[in-house]
């Protein structure tokens, strides 16, 4: 399984020699990261890993077939990176309750029992008010026996799973939440929807290894950094990631989070920008060729669909007849990238031959490592969200208020 990394240079702002001569940086940026010790990369070289996926292999099947229904209680990097993963590749529905809505709440409520349902508790922090509050709420309303926690080592959550005896897995201090979709944050309740997280581990631990090669040709991670850096450096703050697949629909939600926290400081960084399938055809792309010429566009797509049943079409749209979904859907997306290419805008596609554990570990591990180097482009810390935790501290405020 690979991802192919295709660059298109139509824009004169950006020229293939200003892009290749970023190549110099990479031994650099290499050492400072390395001195940042960051857990992400590293979580791959865990020789105790094996047992850990194994260990979450024996409670996923335990912990998914004991309840009716299944429920994560997360928000933010605790539930944007396994919810790319459950609706590309699961096979059993977990629902995610990000949110202190309390008509959301309250509809869950009524189509989720809470005694027949399992919930699995996730937050870094182990402080996190959605989740907390969440958790409050149901633990009165369901036994012990229903609930399972994610979180770092000496959390409240931890207490609680120590008090109720409850089944306890570790997120790593060192791995910032937005990064955590590979940790037990993504990797557990992936495991209890049918996700072979074996093989999830098995592409990251691919792009991990790339991650580290100190040859531009070699490591896509910052062949991609380089692009968005080089981008930005032209005035296109502005970042797309366009992704085609259905499948893939959430993947531009997790990448927003990622790109947004971890360059959005002091003043400066890249704004992303969720786009998904045909859809925004209809709606973003008048802007994105015709607009501000400050977006640069991330494609993401993959090999088609098997469903390959012909179309019977009438005039006028003979064009369309003997043609499957499949030919139109790539006709389309060609199209869209056709109209950018023509309009003088540069992007970056990233084709995945399939959709499936291996190739989705490698695209999260892609998208994070960009990051990490990004930040060297930027001279920012990657990993820190100021703003985030402020308001935090003002909400905690106002309910003490």
């Amino acid at each position: 399984m690979k991802i192919n990394l295709n660059l298109a240079f139509a824009d004169p702002r950006i020229s293939r020699e200003n892009f290749a001569r970023t190549s110099a940086r990479l031994p650099d940026f290499l050492e400072k990261i390395s001195a940042r010790d960051l857990g992400f990369a590293k979580i791959f070289q865990n020789p105790d890993l094996p047992r850990e996926l194994e260990k979450i292999e024996r409670f996923a099947v335990d912990f998914s077939t004991k309840f009716t229904h299944l429920a994560l209680l997360g928000i933010g990097g605790s539930a944007l990176g396994f919810e790319v993963l459950q609706t590309a590749l699961a096979r059993q529905k977990i629902h995610i309750l990000d949110t202190t809505d309390p008509d959301a709440i309250a509809e869950f409520q009524s189509s989720h029992p809470p005694d027949r349902t399992g919930f699995l508790v996730v937050s870094k922090s182990g402080a996190t008010i959605e989740t907390i509050s969440q958790f409050f709420h149901f633990r009165r309303l369901a036994p012990a026996e229903n609930f399972a926690f994610i979180s770092e080592t000496g959390t409240f959550l931890h207490r609680e799973a120590e008090k109720m005896n409850a089944p306890f897995f570790k997120i790593p201090k060192t791995v910032g939440g937005r990064f955590s979709a590979l940790t037990p944050a993504g990797l557990v309740p992936a495991a209890c929807s049918g996700i072979k997280i074996q093989k999830l581990v098995a592409g990251a631990t691919a792009l991990a290894v790339e991650f580290c090669e100190k040859t531009f040709e070699k490591n896509r991670p910052f062949q991609l950094a380089a692009l968005q850096f080089s981008a930005f450096s032209a005035g296109m703050t502005n970042h797309a990631c366009w992704a085609f697949p259905h499948r893939l629909r959430d993947f531009p939600a997790w990448f927003a989070q990622l790109l947004a926290e971890s360059t959005g400081k002091s003043s400066n960084g890249i704004t992303p920008l969720p786009a998904v399938g045909v859809a925004d055809q209809h709606s973003l792309l008048q802007n994105f060729i015709d607009g501000r010429p400050d977006k640069f566009v991330i494609f993401i797509h993959a090999k088609s669909s098997d469903f390959h049943e012909k179309i019977h079409a009438e005039p006028p749209f003979e064009h369309l007849d003997g043609r499957s979904f499949a030919e139109i859907f790539t006709a389309e997306s060609a199209g869209t990238q056709k109209s950018l290419a023509e309009a003088k805008k540069s992007s970056c596609t990233i084709e995945l031959d399939q959709i499936d554990e291996k190739s989705l570990g490698e695209l999260l591990f892609l998208f994070q490592s960009a990051t990490a180097f990004l930040g060297e482009f930027l001279e920012i810390d990657a990993f820190d969200q100021p703003a985030v935790e402020r308001g935090k501290i003002l909400t905690r405020e106002i309910l003490s208020e």
